[in-house]
């Protein structure tokens, strides 16, 4: 129910969203979790109360909930735990939001900006070489102004006005390219299912900017010439000119300038390209073509077998090859870990990380087997597991695995089928993670299979192109079971480059 409407303005308190709904924070399900640290805290000081007091009373309010909280870290030395512990709890100003956005492509924009700064000294650069070699064309010109009467400050003003004239048109030209490129900019670092909202207003600030900007390119690259012209001498002028030299020097010293900032552009621009070029060509251990991920989720925890029930309806669409179900794609960015013990020893100080999959998943996304199988229909969560070479070898140590125990806590102990090689995680920039693979169908303590409220059908197509059958699938996850619908649809493809949209930018 609707209970109020926001002025227009208001957006939302995160840069680069838009908000549309608000509700209320109780509605959140991880709210009745103690473990859980999602919630971003906004807090209004009152008049006059200063922020370092209300820090500190904060710092320590957070602390003993990590006190308490590390408790339940059976595993970690108690090394790890004080590091852990020594977090520092910090206020920032909100005044302009608070926004993952600006955290993430702060450093890059700062680094973009110094190589466009270096390419424009390269060009003003360039133009005030043209400009001193046409000052030299005009010596006698200057002296024959000088010989009437003109003043040093008069010529300076007069080739300051053509240089004013050139930056003006210059910057002209620039706005109107800014006007197309930053909407362009902005939407190549758009994540496919979160897209950026920005307003690039142009208010007094970016039009101060701009002419600022102007005014210093001006001086940059007109000053130098406009002092050389002013310095001309009527009697050296109508014999000849001055020392040629002394020109060249002039020319010569700029185009080393060019040079130089020439040679920086490109050895940081070779870094980008070198970045971005690891990046894409790490291996993923997947192959990611052709495949659609399907998140979907339920009105209500529905059964087990209802899951299945779609699944099996999917496969029989024309142009789907197979179809698994899982709790997240890999690289969307979910993540569950824990502390393990390996047959019955004490957890170790390693975060193992897992993911819920059905039989069948490997198939889909190609991951290959090196030892043992894959799950059967029959398999249930806890009971059987398979692990990534990397958890194989941290915590098995070139022992094999097959048939060995993995214990989390009290609620998950299960014995290794499987050893499948690495595939990323959350992320390709981190090291390949230790990953336990578990059935989706999880049984509870009380015996009870667990109704599943979402996951994520993994689906690949025959067709080159899967978001050839995006519109099919989604009409036909509900046409399985009305109380399912499927609330977003990507490629795996798409979850990989989201990967380098920073590199890309």
């Amino acid at each position: 129910q609707i209970a109020g409407v926001v002025n227009e303005p208001f957006t939302g308190t995160e840069r680069g969203t838009v908000t549309d709904v608000f509700v209320p924070t109780m509605m959140h399900p991880a709210v009745v979790h103690d473990d859980w640290t999602w919630i971003r805290i906004l807090a209004r000081l009152k008049p006059g109360v200063a922020a370092e007091p209300v820090r500190a009373r904060l710092h320590a309010t957070s602390r003993a909930f990590e006190e308490e909280r590390a408790k339940g870290f059976t595993g970690m030395s108690k090394e790890d735990i004080d590091k852990f512990l020594a977090q520092t709890l910090l206020i920032d100003p909100a005044a302009a939001g608070a926004s993952g956005l600006q955290n993430e492509y702060r450093r890059s924009l700062v680094a973009l900006g110094v190589l466009v700064a270096l390419v424009l000294l390269i060009a003003c650069a360039n133009v005030a070489n043209l400009m001193t070699a046409q000052a030299a064309s005009r010596a006698r010109e200057m002296a024959l102004r000088v010989s009437i009467g003109a003043g040093r400050w008069r010529l300076v003003q007069l080739v300051l006005a053509e240089s004013a004239i050139l930056a003006l048109l210059a910057g002209a030209i620039g706005g109107l390219f800014a006007w197309w490129s930053a909407p362009f900019v902005v939407g190549m670092i758009n994540p496919p299912d979160n897209p950026v909202r920005l307003f690039l207003l142009a208010d007094w600030r970016v039009l101060g900017f701009g002419l600022a900007l102007t005014l210093g390119v001006m001086l940059l690259f007109g000053l130098t010439p406009a002092l050389r012209a002013s310095a001309v001498k009527p009697a050296s002028a109508l014999k000849g000119g001055e020392d040629p030299h002394t020109r060249r020097r002039i020319m010569h010293a700029l185009i080393a300038a060019q040079v130089a900032f020439c040679f920086l552009v490109l050895f940081v621009a070779g870094l980008f390209a070198a970045t971005f070029e690891r990046l894409s060509n790490r291996p993923t251990g997947f192959v990611a073509d052709r495949l659609l991920t399907l998140d979907t989720v339920a009105q209500r925890a529905e059964a087990p077998v209802f899951w299945d029930q779609v699944a099996e309806h999917l496969r029989g669409v024309p142009g789907v090859e197979a179809v698994a179900l899982a709790g997240w794609p890999l690289l969307a960015g979910g993540s569950w870990n824990g502390f393990v013990s390996v047959n019955g020893a004490p957890p170790g100080p390693i975060l193992a990380y897992f993911l819920s999959v059905s039989p069948g998943w490997t198939d889909a996304m190609k991951i290959p087997f090196i030892d043992g199988r894959d799950f059967r229909p029959s398999d249930m969560s806890p009971g059987v597991a398979i692990i990534n070479e990397t958890f194989a070898k941290q915590f098995f140590h070139g022992e094999n695995p097959i048939g060995q125990s993995i214990k989390k806590g009290d609620d998950l102990r299960c014995q290794v089928v499987g050893v499948v090689r690495d595939a990323p995680y959350r992320n390709i920039r981190e090291p390949i993670l230790p990953v336990v693979y578990v059935p989706i169908h999880r049984i509870e303590a009380n015996g009870a299979l667990r109704s599943e409220g979402e996951a994520t059908f993994i689906v690949r197509t025959s067709s080159e192109n899967p978001l050839a059958l995006a519109s099919i699938l989604r009409r036909e996850v509900p046409r399985a079971r009305p109380e399912f619908r499927v609330s977003n649809i990507r490629t795996q493809a798409e979850l990989v480059r989201a990967q380098t949209l920073r590199e890309r930018l």
